[in-house]
């Protein structure tokens, strides 16, 4: 029988439905996406919450890190693609897409 311990690691309940997880590149955070209008960020050696990233636009659907944990990038329901540095909880970008008939229109 294998020590499941090892393996199975417990973090705070969330606000809502689970959407998206990702881990950093060197696997130190874990970004766990809601239903709910934010991003939380964990330390994954303690399973502290590092930061909240409040207000997005929700609900998120996709999540990432980029190696060393810096960077959140999400995509939400809505088309939005953000950029978020998560040591200040600063938005960096936001791509907001064009609706095709207008995409279309412009190449006309």
């Amino acid at each position: 029988m294998s020590n499941r311990a090892q393996y199975v690691r417990t973090f705070e309940a969330q606000p809502d439905v689970v959407m998206a997880l990702a881990t950093s590149g060197d696997r130190k955070l874990l970004a766990v996406a809601t239903r709910a209008p934010e991003v939380r960020i964990y330390l994954t050696e303690t399973r502290q919450r590092k930061i909240t990233i409040p207000n997005v636009p929700a609900p998120v659907l996709s999540v990432a890190l980029n190696h060393d944990g810096s960077r959140l990038i999400l995509g939400s329901k809505t088309g939005v693609v953000q950029v978020w540095d998560t040591t200040s909880g600063k938005l960096i970008k936001s791509l907001t897409p064009v609706p095709v008939q207008q995409a279309v229109a412009a190449e006309k």
